[in-house]
C-alpha cells in the first residue's frame, strides 16, 4: 500500500513538473511599442493590452486610480482613430487621441 502511494505521488510530481515546463515553453513576450492599430484587432486578447497600456500611462503619471468611465471613453477614441489609421503604432495612436505622455 505504501509503495502504491509513493508511486502515485511520484507520478503526480512528474506530471506537475512536466506541465510547468510546457507552460514556460509556451510563454511569449510582446513589445507593446511596436503593435500597430491593425495588429491590435487581430490579437487574442486586446482588452488585456488596453488595460496594460492604461496602467503603463497611469504609472508614468504616478496615478494609482482607475477612472472606468474615462477608460471606456478613451478606448472608444483610440478605437475610432485606429480604424482610420490602421498602420499607426498603437502607442502613437494613444498619444495622439488622448494626449497620454
Amino acid at each position: 500500500m505504501r509503495q502504491s502511494r509513493s508511486i502515485l505521488a511520484g507520478l503526480l510530481l512528474s506530471a506537475v513538473t512536466i506541465s510547468a515546463a510546457q507552460a514556460q515553453a509556451v510563454t511569449a513576450t510582446i513589445d507593446v511599442s511596436k503593435i500597430t492599430c491593425d495588429q491590435l484587432h487581430g490579437m487574442a486578447n486586446p482588452v488585456a493590452i488596453a488595460l496594460w497600456l492604461n496602467g503603463y500611462y497611469a504609472g508614468k503619471r504616478n496615478d494609482t486610480k482607475i477612472d472606468v468611465i474615462a477608460l471606456d471613453r478613451n478606448a472608444e477614441k483610440v478605437s475610432e482613430y485606429c480604424l482610420r489609421n490602421p498602420s499607426v503604432e498603437l502607442m502613437k495612436a494613444i498619444e495622439t487621441t488622448i494626449g497620454a505622455k
